[in-house]
């Protein structure tokens, strides 16, 4: 996360990634070739996306199954949401996600309330978390939308 916010934020590689997601039309009107800078920028995330699912079934889990990731594909859109597209926030709320299902996995065996409830956890603060931020978070002005050049 460090890496990817130095490079975003403190370069020129960076600065471009950053133009072609906010305004295509003017990163092309300055000769920034818009479809390789996205192209590229995708394929990171996506391997970083991949490194991430065989670290969790390999490493964390030890075993590849059905479901294995548990709804944590939600609670990761929802810390990109959270952080405002910001790698180091990010990785605050990663902790903070993390920490929640932690306490979730720890508090479950003591029987304080049912296992089921204590479980819900990491979802329902995912939820008061986001709704918190629903209005203030600003996404990319051409976040998932095409580019054509004219």
């Amino acid at each position: 996360a460090i890496i990817t916010w130095w490079v975003l934020f403190k370069t020129p590689l960076g600065l471009r990634v950053r133009a072609v997601g906010e305004n295509p039309e003017a990163a092309d009107a300055l000769g920034i070739n818009v479809e390789k800078y996205r192209f590229w920028s995708t394929v990171y995330g996506h391997a970083l996306a991949g490194l991430g699912g065989a670290y969790m079934s390999v490493a964390w889990l030890g075993v590849v199954q059905k479901a294995m990731s548990a709804g944590r594909g939600f609670i990761a859109l929802a810390n990109m949401v959270f952080s405002g597209w910001n790698p180091l926030v990010a990785l605050i709320g990663g902790w903070l996600f993390g920490f929640f299902d932690a306490l979730a996995t720890w508090l479950a065996p003591l029987h304080i309330v049912p296992g089921q409830f204590i479980l819900m956890l990491p979802y329902i603060m995912t939820l008061i978390i986001v709704a918190g931020i629903i209005g203030k978070a600003r996404p990319p002005k051409w976040d998932g939308r095409p580019y054509k050049r004219e």
